[in-house]
């Protein structure tokens, strides 16, 4: 059996992502073979290859690595002919449980990329289950992953050629798990803590940064709610509120009237604080139905 390479710690791998590796002997018209065969030096041994795409002056090759249900795209500039971007995305969903530890999933990262610095450790849930999302960044790379905090599977990594946007480092994790903030754009963990302050007591069931904003969904008391801040300054850009139906009806039920009255048989008499009918009549008291 093969065995397959370790991502991104071998020097060959190192010198394809940093763009030292020698592309010179391509020919000008950088083609679709010459992007498969550079994206197969990345990958580890034993992945089928799938396709190619140009898109927008870049060549996405696709491979896929059968012994971990696990896709691996590499993409690749034509005008420079280097790559700029790798990433895996592997068959499987988080988990209820978690075995993991920050610290250990944290390891599982810096352990596949040499000087990595953790940016930000995140186990979030979404439909009950858990994943750890953790973004690193060293000089020339950054990027994210997505870890089962229970197997220690690596979900999903994206790694980026180049150095880390500003929006990248709002807030950096030291060692011991804590944070500290800077001057400038605010961290998915400063994000959290601004949407609990306006719903204090919720549980957060999904979490994502999508072009400069954060989008949070939360849970409390049987309703969900939506808030979205802006990930340059942290200013709140929206709120909703929606009733969970579900939660209310099965708190409600129709039959919990019927329920309450069979247990209390009154012969057939209405009730009426405590009094049949006729009772009340005879103590002077009358009650409309």
């Amino acid at each position: 059996m093969m065995k397959s390479k370790k991502l991104l710690t071998s020097a060959v791998a190192l010198a394809l992502l940093l763009g030292t590796f020698s592309v010179h002997s391509f020919a000008a018209g950088f083609t679709a073979a010459q992007a498969r065969e550079l994206a197969k030096k990345q990958v580890p041994s034993g992945c089928t290859y799938l396709k190619t795409e140009l898109d927008d002056g870049y060549y996405e090759v696709e491979y896929y690595l059968e012994s971990k249900s696990e896709k691996h795209e590499v993409k690749i500039s034509t005008a420079s002919q280097k790559i700029v971007s790798y990433k895996t995305d592997r068959d499987g969903k988080g988990s209820a449980q978690v075995s993991l530890s920050k610290a250990q999933a944290k390891k599982l990262v810096t352990d596949e990329i040499s000087g990595a610095e953790i940016v930000d450790t995140l186990l979030e849930s979404d439909d009950g289950l858990k994943e750890y999302k953790i973004r690193f960044k060293t000089d020339s790379l950054y990027g994210s992953y997505e870890i089962n905090p229970n197997s220690g599977a690596i979900l999903e990594r994206e790694i980026k050629i180049g150095t880390a946007p500003a929006s990248w480092t709002g807030s950096v994790s030291s060692s011991s798990g804590s944070s500290s903030s800077s001057s400038g754009p605010i961290s998915s963990a400063k994000a959290r803590e601004l949407a609990l302050k306006v719903v204090p007591g919720a549980t957060i069931t999904d979490f994502d940064l999508d072009d400069g904003v954060y989008e949070i969904e939360m849970y409390k008391d049987g309703y969900e709610y939506d808030v979205e801040f802006s990930a340059a300054t942290g200013k709140q850009l929206s709120y909703s509120r929606d009733r969970d139906d579900d939660y209310w009806d099965d708190r409600y039920d129709d039959d919990w009237d019927d329920d309450w009255y069979d247990h209390h048989d009154w012969d057939g008499h209405d009730y009426h604080g405590g009094h049949t009918w006729e009772q009340s009549h005879h103590n002077g008291h009358y009650y409309d139905d």
